[in-house]
């Protein structure tokens, strides 16, 4: 629901701005996004494998205060984002999920040509809903439990079971 009450704000909000000077914001802005890039970038799985991947530029200079990545499991594989998005709420953290807030953004960080996503959308036609959508990311993380070869020991999954509970799945180790 639209924060209407807020817009009484907005006069306060932009007087704030004048005064603190956005050169100077933006230069605060710029060296807590350096931090949070280092930050994350530091973070490794107990196996040395990185826990999250960050899209968009190396630098501060070619980029905003908005930073894209990814939690990743110890095999590198993208955990879902709404699972991230609920962790991070119970442990008092913000973030917004998803890639839909900066369209273009996900494409271009993923380099997705504009003319095959449109064919793509195009073949998916109107039966495709965000619906529809979730139904096939579920099916998706459903995996079959498999075999883990001799000596290596069974992992435990977050992104498995029901009610955000973990589930001891045996997947084959790459």
């Amino acid at each position: 629901m639209p924060d209407f009450l807020g817009i009484a704000g907005l006069q306060a909000g932009f007087d704030l701005l004048a005064e603190a000077g956005m050169e100077r914001l933006s230069v605060h802005v710029s060296a807590l996004t350096r931090m949070l890039i280092e930050q994350l970038r530091s973070l490794r799985h107990r196996n040395g494998a990185p826990l999250v991947k960050i899209y968009g530029p190396a630098n501060t200079i070619d980029r905003g205060g908005t930073v894209a990545f990814n939690v990743c499991d110890r095999d590198g594989v993208p955990m879902p984002y709404t699972l991230v998005e609920t962790r991070a709420r119970q442990a008092g953290v913000s973030l917004r999920g998803g890639c839909f807030c900066n369209p273009g953004a996900s494409e271009s960080a993923f380099g997705l040509e504009p003319v095959r996503i449109g064919a793509c959308l195009a073949d998916l036609g109107a039966t495709f809903t965000p619906r529809t959508f979730r139904r096939v990311q579920r099916h998706r993380h459903r995996r079959r439990p498999r075999l883990v070869r001799t000596g290596q020991q069974p992992r435990r999954h977050p992104t498995r079971g029901r009610r955000g509970g973990f589930v001891r799945v045996l997947t084959r180790r790459k």
